[in-house]
């Protein structure tokens, strides 16, 4: 259930490409958020009312044993700024968890990834899944250290796009043969393009194999505001409540 939260800043730390990796405490939270799962910071002082708006971000990674959890996130505006600018044992206003967790289906999973601001859930999928099932995360255009990275996850990194993966018709019959769940998190329009390459691939494509992570402002929490909302085949979804997984079936 979604509550008011105080983050307390255990680290901050810088990643490439004007990235930061924060890990604050809050045991309630490390206990109880999903991957795919965000809340919404409000990133100002206690006493400035010049950036109003909170900003939602994804749990990257969690360790419930010491109520922690990290969120990473790209340093585009000034609240996010802000917000990397924070040092241990500063606190922060919040509210969440917010959202629906995003579950694959089990057994072997590739999460492909060439969204920044995705990438987060993707790493707590990661995190998650590493200990019962087989993980690749493919990361195209995305430079992380490997502190950030889950142990035992097999990673890729490719340049470019998915859009120039899926063309690449050996490298994704491989890992769509291999795969018995894919998770994409892309900027491009490639849902065609990857429902083409899995039908070659695959005799079958089933419901719930290929999961896409919406990329949607995600500003109210609640629906009210409407920005978020996405048409599917049936109907309309509101990823900051309905969660920002969806079956990429829904949408191709």
């Amino acid at each position: 259930m979604a509550r008011s939260l105080t983050l307390t800043v255990v680290e901050a730390r810088s990643l490439p490409d004007a990235r930061c990796w924060l890990v604050v405490a809050e045991p309630s939270l490390a206990r109880d958020m999903r991957p795919g799962q965000y809340v919404l910071l409000r990133c100002d002082e206690p006493d400035d009312w010049s950036r109003p708006l909170p900003r939602a971000l994804f749990m990257a990674a969690t360790q419930p044993l010491l109520g922690q959890l990290a969120l990473v996130f790209d340093i585009d505006d000034a609240g996010l700024a802000w917000l990397a600018r924070r040092r241990p044992g500063t606190t922060i206003t919040a509210y969440g968890p917010l959202g629906r967790a995003v579950l694959p289906t089990s057994g072997r999973l590739a999460l492909l990834v060439d969204e920044p601001r995705l990438l987060a859930p993707m790493l707590a999928l990661a995190h998650a899944r590493v200990s019962r099932d087989a993980v690749t995360l493919v990361l195209v255009d995305i430079n992380l250290p490997g502190f950030v990275l889950p142990a035992d996850v097999e990673v890729q990194q490719h340049a470019g796009s998915l859009a120039h993966c899926f063309a690449d018709q050996a490298w994704s019959d491989t890992v769509l043969r291999w795969a018995d769940g894919i998770v994409l998190a892309t900027r491009n329009d490639v849902g065609a393009q990857a429902g083409a390459a899995i039908q070659r691939a695959r005799l079958r494509w089933s419901r719930g194999f290929a999961l896409w992570l919406l990329d949607r402002p995600l500003v109210c929490g609640s629906g009210a505001c409407g920005v978020c909302r996405t048409q599917t085949r049936r109907g309309s979804h509101l990823p900051c409540v309905a969660g920002i997984g969806i079956d990429l079936k829904e949408l191709t």
